[in-house]
């Protein structure tokens, strides 16, 4: 039906094109008209067959562009994949840029946050210290206030125990004038009685010899009576009171004896007299003594009472400056009391404001900062909708590249086993004999430990026997801490000391099982055994290529069941057979399984599963290169996704 309709236009443009020069090819042809004749069936027939050959050109033509276009296709499809990784590569540099913004606007929000949390310490020091300062400087002023108080009390104290001395010296001394006096009033009754002894015995004795001469006398007498018988005249003799009676008594022995009573009466009569006198004296001389004692009883009285008035003016005067002194210190008392509490008024006032003002402050701070963790949050959460939702769109633009590049992949694969080339062979590089899990999984055991701990050492052997009870387990010795494996010393290594902070390690031996978090007992590896009978999620290809200590690895893991959307490859190197000191075991213990350094930084660098992504870097702190591993493991947020091993 084409080639009918094909056939048609061309006769009918032919006709028409016949129409056109015949009347150019009438006026240059010499011929007349009628001899012009066209003939449809061989036009028809030409028409077929210049269709034919055109069908059969444009059939070759077609082939030839459709190899052209599977060559182009092909190299389009390099191209493609080349442009796509390296869209991929500026889209996770940009992604890197983007965290690394984020990274550091959250450090500086850190850092604004610390260094407003390090002002506001500053004050709360600074008032505490003022707070303190105030408190100290009270405490003195009490201090010393207590301190004059008591002085003040002592010195009181001390006034009273002398005025009290005084006293009591004065009433030692009126006690002593007293006994002084009564004394002397003894003395002067004992003199007064020795006095009256000596006169009464001197009356005595005065009465004796008046006894004894007139004894005397009488003797006499009779002996001139004697003389006047023998011849004596009484002329010669002298005249004698109451001769008379002597005389008239004489002459008869009656007489005599008359004259003797009476001179007894008179003698009696005058001794009576005498001792009366003797006793009115005496009563006189006790009434005056009596007299002299009321007196001076009296006068010892008004003494007395005079001392006892000045006593009690005394006490009275004490008393009056005792209440004049309370009456002062209580108004002292009540002064300070009342500057005291203006003083701690004025305080609680000034603190009531300072706290008022630490209070607006605090609550504009945290208004402002509610505000700006408000648009923080808003900011954060816009930006986690754009990065989940670009997260989203990368994703989904992703997984469309994934499909067409393991397509491509899978197109190239069947192109390159048609060329004889096949996955093992990298340009060249080695395949890397990797450690592989018979069943379950490989599990890492990082084990933070020291060469001079005494339980790092008792656990040393059984960890070092673990890789061989369990054939799925591979143990990384750390030694982080200078305290116990020095620098000096083969062990130590600084990239060990950064884990040990990244992970918060405190003590050892801290054993972490696949990663940050996750702790197994130090003394006990069984414990890693539920790591290494899970199931493995994923797995990897290695080749490697190395020169010296320079070394370029690739690797190529694969997802099974899980799905990461970051990840980090790290590989760290390890070195077996280091000689060196260990508790326990002395200076020539073998350390085996030795962290030396994570050759890429601490948390290694990006990875995309599924893809072949190559690595390059360079070996160092390693004494043999025969006895080095490298350990290859995929991590997010610290924890080991995917972990092998091999051998270089």
């Amino acid at each position: 039906m084409n080639k009918s309709k094909i056939s048609l236009k061309v006769l009918v443009a032919a006709i028409a094109l016949s129409l056109v020069l015949s009347p150019i090819s009438s006026c240059i042809s010499t011929e007349p008209r009628e001899n012009v004749e066209v003939n449809l069936d061989e036009l028809e027939d030409k028409d077929n067959k210049g269709e034919e050959e055109k069908d059969k050109k444009k059939e070759e033509k077609g082939k030839k562009e459709d190899k052209d276009k599977g060559e182009d296709q092909d190299k389009k499809g390099s191209d493609k994949d080349k442009k796509e990784e390296d869209k991929k590569d500026k889209e996770d540099q940009d992604k890197n840029v983007d965290e690394e913004k984020k990274r550091k606007e959250e450090e500086e929000a850190a850092k604004k946050k610390k260094a407003e949390e390090e002002k506001k310490k500053e004050e709360d020091e600074a008032k505490k210290k003022k707070s303190e300062e105030e408190k100290k400087k009270e405490e003195e002023e009490a201090a010393k206030k207590k301190k004059a108080e008591e002085e003040k009390k002592a010195e009181e104290e001390a006034a009273k125990r002398k005025k009290e001395a005084e006293e009591k010296k004065k009433e030692e001394e009126a006690a002593k004038k007293k006994k002084a006096d009564e004394e002397k009033r003894k003395q002067d009754e004992a003199e007064k009685k020795r006095k009256e002894e000596e006169k009464r015995k001197a009356e005595e004795e005065r009465k004796r010899k008046e006894e004894e001469k007139k004894k005397e006398d009488k003797k006499n007498n009779k002996d001139k009576v004697v003389n006047l018988d023998e011849g004596i005249s009484d002329d010669e003799l002298p005249p004698i009171p109451g001769d008379e009676e002597e005389d008239s008594a004489i002459g008869t022995g009656e007489s005599n004896r008359l004259g003797e009573d009476e001179d007894k009466k008179k003698e009696e009569e005058r001794k009576r007299k005498e001792e009366e006198e003797r006793k009115r004296k005496e009563e006189e001389k006790r009434k005056k003594d009596e007299e002299d004692k009321r007196k001076r009883e009296e006068e010892e009285d008004k003494r007395k009472d005079k001392r006892d008035e000045d006593k009690r003016k005394e006490e009275e005067r004490r008393k009056k400056e005792e209440a004049e002194k309370k009456r002062k210190e209580e108004e002292r008392r009540k002064k300070e009391e009342e500057e005291n509490k203006r003083k701690a008024e004025e305080k609680r006032k000034r603190e009531e404001e300072e706290r008022r003002k630490r209070r607006e402050a605090e609550e504009k701070e945290r208004k402002e900062r509610e505000e700006r963790e408000r648009r923080e949050v808003e900011e954060r959460r816009k930006r986690q909708e754009r990065e989940e939702r670009e997260r989203r769109e990368r994703e989904e633009r992703r997984r469309k590249e994934e499909e067409e590049r393991r397509k491509r992949e899978e197109d190239k694969r069947k192109r390159d086993e048609d060329n004889g080339r096949g996955e093992d062979n990298q340009n060249g590089m080695t395949v890397a004999n990797i450690k592989k899990a018979a069943s379950g999984s490989i599990a890492i055991a990082m084990k933070f430990t020291g060469q001079k701990c005494p339980p790092c050492g008792a656990v040393a052997g059984v960890w070092d026997a673990a890789p061989r009870n369990n054939p799925n387990l591979i143990v990384v010795n750390l030694h982080p801490f200078t305290g116990y494996s020095p620098t000096s010393w083969p062990c130590y290594n600084s990239q060990a000391a950064s884990y040990a902070n990244q992970f918060g390690v405190s003590g050892i031996p801290t054993v972490f099982a696949n990663g940050k978090g996750r702790y197994c007992a130090s003394n006990n590896p069984g414990g890693m055994r539920s790591y290494t009978n899970s199931a493995e999620q994923m797995s990897s290809k290695v080749w490697y290529r190395r020169n010296g200590r320079s070394i370029t690895v690739r690797v190529k893991t694969t997802n099974r069941s899980s799905n990461y959307s970051s990840l980090k490859a790290v590989f760290w190197v390890i070195e077996d057979g280091v000689r060196g000191y260990q508790t326990n075991y002395g200076d020539n213990y073998t350390h085996n399984h030795l962290f030396r350094g994570a050759p890429l930084g601490l948390w290694g660098e990006n990875y995309t599963v599924g893809r072949a992504q190559d690595y390059s870097f360079t070996i160092s702190n390693v004494n043999n290169m025969r006895n080095a591993q490298i350990v290859y493991m995929l991590m997010s947020g610290g924890r080991v996704v995917h972990v092998t091993k091999f051998s270089i």
